[in-house]
């Protein structure tokens, strides 16, 4: 196998992959219609089962993933995310930087600003692309971020404001799409989201996973080996076109991808929430 390629070369893709590595699932705003559900609360008796305990990312997973990507996909953006990736203690998310950092993976990172500017700024400037996201009800943390980068931030950086939220319930199970789109679409591939042990295929996935409200994907991509836990993941994963569960094909891409969806779900404002934190001071 060739080794330092890219994912594109090693998924035989022409869209550029990103990685997305959640770290938390956790976040300092309470948005509506959140697409990973961070507007709810997380207690044990939630009826909603992704929102029954909070997790965290740990350093020896983190590394676990590197060693088995080694040569493949290191110059290809690894997004630390959540949640809110700032949320973690900064002495944790700064180790996180450092491993990927040491393993030669290109980092970004995506936060709401919430903590960013107490990232020391040696690690800050490990990372090569930082997005803060507007919320609008966060302009302070974007305000100090924004003057905080410019002061100190050497790589690439950019605000994506996002100030509505689309009804995912509207578009879970329309089951209006074929399975078979899947196998040939640009963005199956592009996006791979890692939330330990496991890696999810597709840029909304996780979200659709989420609002179906069901751990049935997550235990076929763990019996199909999509997990670090497999120790030939790097051989499942560049067969992904026979390794892919029929279940995930059927779920996702058939039955909730809003690629396959022919209507038009109603957004909702980003509204201020009692409980939100727009800034953690030092």
């Amino acid at each position: 196998m060739e080794i330092n390629q890219s994912f594109e070369n090693f998924f035989n893709i022409t869209e550029k992959v990103t990685t997305r590595i959640i770290t938390t699932n956790t976040c300092n705003l309470h948005c509506t219609f959140c697409d990973v559900g961070c507007d709810q609360p997380i207690k044990k008796s939630s009826s909603h089962i992704f929102r029954q305990s909070p997790f965290t990312l740990e350093e020896d997973s983190l590394e676990k993933f590197c060693k088995i990507f080694s040569g493949i996909g290191e110059e290809n953006l690894h997004v630390l995310q959540g949640g809110e990736v700032t949320m973690l203690p900064i002495k944790k998310l700064v180790r996180m930087i450092d491993i990927l950092s040491e393993y030669n993976r290109a980092v970004s990172l995506k936060t709401t600003g919430y903590n960013l500017t107490q990232i020391p700024i040696q690690s800050l400037n490990k990372i090569q692309h930082i997005t803060v996201t507007d919320h609008g009800i966060n302009s302070d943390a974007v305000k100090a971020s924004k003057s905080f980068l410019e002061n100190n931030y050497k790589g690439e950086w950019e605000i994506n404001r996002v100030t509505e939220h689309r009804n995912t319930q509207e578009v879970v199970r329309h089951n209006q799409g074929d399975a078979k789109f899947g196998l040939s679409c640009d963005h199956l591939m592009s996006t791979l989201t890692f939330i330990t042990p496991v890696i999810y295929p597709c840029c909304n996935s996780w979200a659709i996973m989420h609002n179906l409200n069901e751990d049935d994907l997550r235990t076929s991509l763990i019996s199909a080996g999509w997990t670090i836990d497999n120790p030939d993941l790097v051989s499942t994963l560049s067969n992904w076109r026979e390794s892919i569960p029929k279940m995930f094909l059927n779920s996702i891409c058939a039955g909730s991808c809003y690629k396959t969806y022919d209507g038009n779900p109603d957004s909702f404002e980003i509204l201020p929430h009692p409980k939100d934190k727009i800034l953690r001071f030092p």
